[in-house]
């Protein structure tokens, strides 16, 4: 083997620019060096995306979120929360259904959700309020925060003289008659408009729990609990306790398996991405192999003399193989160092704006070494392959079936 090395560079080293393979192994090098950038940095881009919406959301979304496998409401007491204490999380009872909703001559759907008291120690609701309005505190209606899609649909602004939303829901538990209204209504008084996401901001409307449960006609029921882990190292550990817990009864999701759909969308294009790239480095990687026959044939003749003075077929492959080998990893390593520079500089400066101000002003991007790491060995293996495949093939049709 170190025969071979040494081989490959001392003798095999072309210096001559004038000739094919010199020119042809530019042209692979810059390839191999542009695919393995665009793989890496657009892996970075994705993970950066999804690092971006897993940020966003866990600042509406709480660390986990309990639902009832059997039933759309159950009680708090259904739920076993074994020896956590408040040390170690905060907990919100939510309630939450579509409601039909009326402001002055406007109707529209929207999600209730009711929430108990200690909301806001959960999630950071109050991060996202954009406008607080004053209101009669004599008066004896439910407060209300209101995204901010739904109060521009409506026309709720700061200076309205009137902010009071009425909200319908159907009665199940009579039978229609003469003089009964087949639904519950309510009023509610729009306390502070917040704005988090378009789908939120326009789907979302958050009172008190005791106000929803007295128009879903559920008191004292729920259908959800959401939890706050005070230290998140402890996170994946209370999750598989509370799962011992409550086997069979209730699921338990994290941030992502509440926003499941949106994750494997994200990652089934992440995914996609990465196999179309890989196929282009494959196709592109084709100008190595005809860098590795050129080459073959300029030194055809010192082949012939290494085999003539003893040295085997074998080493003589192994000696082209790393000659293949070093030609792609050149051209990876200038790949990888321009993906690394682009990646800091987009980090540090924002060299790539959003348009339109979306979310944030630039492209985000985030740099998992784990994931380079994995896509360099992907590349490594691609140029083993590439390099090691050619060689016994050029060296099996052209040393064996030399005469002297």
């Amino acid at each position: 083997m170190k025969q071979a090395f040494y081989l490959s560079k001392k003798f095999f080293n072309s210096k001559n620019k004038s000739s094919s393979s010199y020119f042809i192994s530019k042209v692979s090098s810059i390839s191999i060096a542009a695919s393995s950038f665009s793989l890496i940095v657009i892996m970075s881009i994705f993970t950066g995306f999804e690092n971006l919406l897993s940020e966003m959301y866990s600042n509406f979304d709480p660390d986990i979120k309990v639902t009832s496998k059997n039933q759309t409401y159950f009680s708090k007491s259904d739920f076993n929360f074994g020896e956590l204490d408040s040390s170690k999380i905060d907990y919100a009872l939510t309630i939450e259904n579509k409601v039909l909703a009326k402001y002055e001559n406007k109707q529209f759907l929207t999600n209730l959700k009711g929430v108990s008291k200690n909301y806001e120690n959960v999630t950071k609701i109050n991060d996202f309020v954009k406008e607080n309005f004053s209101f009669d505190k004599n008066n004896s209606y439910n407060t209300i925060f209101l995204g901010l899609g739904l109060a521009n649909y409506v026309g709720i602004q700061n200076e309205s003289f009137n902010k009071t939303l009425s909200f319908f829901y159907p009665n199940f538990k009579i039978n229609s008659a003469f003089g009964v209204k087949p639904y519950n209504t309510d009023k509610a008084i729009v306390n502070k408009i917040f704005s988090f996401s378009s789908d939120v901001d326009n789907e979302f409307a958050i009172s008190e729990i005791e106000f929803a449960q007295k128009l879903f006609s559920k008191n004292e029921l729920i259908s959800a609990i959401e939890l706050k882990v005070k230290n998140k190292k402890d996170l994946n550990t209370v999750i598989k306790y509370l799962k011992k817990k409550n086997e069979n009864s209730f699921y338990i999701k994290d941030k992502f398996q509440q926003r499941d759909f949106l994750f494997k969308v994200i990652n089934s294009e992440k995914l996609a991405v990465f196999f179309i790239l890989l196929l282009i480095i494959l196709l592109s990687s084709f100008t190595h192999i005809g860098f590795l026959n050129m080459f073959f044939i300029e030194k055809k003749s010192e082949f012939l003399t290494l085999k003539k003075i003893g040295f085997s077929n074998k080493l003589i492959q192994d000696a082209l193989f790393f000659v293949s080998v070093k030609k792609f990893v050149r051209g990876l390593i200038i790949g990888v160092g321009l993906a690394h520079l682009f990646v800091f500089l987009q980090l540090k400066f924002s060299l790539i704006k959003m348009k339109d101000n979306l979310v944030v002003d630039s492209y985000p991007i985030s740099y998992e070494p784990l994931i380079v790491l994995q896509l360099i060995v992907v590349l490594i293996l691609i140029s083993i392959i590439y390099s090691w495949l050619p060689s016994k093939t050029l060296s099996s049709n052209f040393l064996r079936k030399a005469e002297f």
